[in-house]
């Protein structure tokens, strides 16, 4: 089974003691030297707001859709994730009811 994807992160190049950013095969330099880690984390934000708003495969329109059709169904929420996977989460609408006894 082959290992989950773990996503973009930082990555601290021993030799050149600088900053990278690792995306699965892809490796981006950061620029930042080893003491400047809060600049290698900005980096990478902006790395991850520019490379993932590609990833999204669906318009505005469609999400509008699938949240109210989400709701129609009695959807407790929708979750979209940064991937663009979107989760809906129903609730059961269970409605009470007394059990009752057979030998009675």
């Amino acid at each position: 089974m082959p290992r989950p994807k773990s996503g973009p992160r930082l990555w601290l190049d021993q030799e050149r003691e600088t900053w990278t950013v690792i995306d699965g095969r892809k490796t981006v330099r950061t620029g930042c030297s080893k003491a400047q880690l809060q600049e290698a984390q900005d980096f990478l934000a902006n790395y991850l707001k520019a490379n993932r708003a590609k990833a999204v495969r669906f318009a505005e329109a469609d999400l509008e859709r699938v949240i109210n059709a989400a709701k129609q169904a009695g959807a407790g929420a929708v979750v979209v994730k940064p991937d663009g996977t979107i989760r809906i989460e129903l609730a059961a609408k269970l409605a009470p009811t007394a059990i009752k006894n057979p030998m009675d």
